[in-house]
C-alpha cells in the first residue's frame, strides 16, 4: 500500500493494490551491475562499472541523465549493500513490476525494497526489515 492521502489531506481510503515488484539477481565474475526491467510495453538496460562512484557523483550522473533516472533507485540499492559485502564480482538483476509508476503508490519504495533483498540475499547478507533501508543511501 502506498500513496500521500493520510498526510496530504485527502478524503479518500486507500486499499492495497493487487500489484507486486519483483527483482531476481544473478553474480557474475564481470565488476558490472547489469539491470534489466521491463516498463510497460519496452525493456530497459542500464550498466555500470563496479566499484560504484561516491554517492554525490552518482546523484550527479542520473540528474544529467533522466532517461536512466530509474536505475538511480537500484544502483543506490547495490550501493547500500555492496559495502557490507565481501563480494568481488558484480551483479546481473533482473526487476519486474505491476506497481504503477508515477501514481503515488510507493513505486520506488516497492523497487527498493525488492531489490535491497534480493541483492542481499546474493550476498550472503542478513537485512531485517527495519535495516533495508541504510540511512543516506538513496540517490535522489
Amino acid at each position: 500500500m502506498g500513496g500521500i492521502a493520510d498526510y496530504s489531506g485527502a478524503r479518500v481510503l486507500e486499499l492495497p493494490l493487487a500489484c507486486a515488484t519483483s527483482a531476481l539477481v544473478q553474480p557474475q565474475s564481470a565488476r558490472h551491475c547489469d539491470i534489466v526491467t521491463r516498463r510497460g510495453d519496452r525493456w530497459d538496460l542500464f550498466s555500470i562499472n563496479l566499484p560504484l562512484a561516491e554517492p554525490d557523483e552518482l546523484a550527479s550522473w542520473f540528474r544529467r541523465h533522466e532517461a536512466e533516472r530509474w536505475a538511480g533507485y537500484v544502483v543506490g540499492v547495490v550501493q547500500a549493500i555492496a559495502a557490507r559485502s565481501r563480494a568481488a564480482g558484480g551483479l546481473r538483476i533482473l526487476i519486474d513490476s505491476s506497481v504503477p509508476e508515477g501514481r503515488g503508490v510507493a513505486s520506488s519504495a516497492a523497487l527498493e525494497v525488492a531489490v535491497a533483498t534480493a541483492v542481499a540475499a546474493s550476498c550472503e547478507i542478513e537485512i531485517s526489515a527495519t535495516s533495508a533501508r541504510p540511512a543516506g543511501s538513496w540517490i535522489r
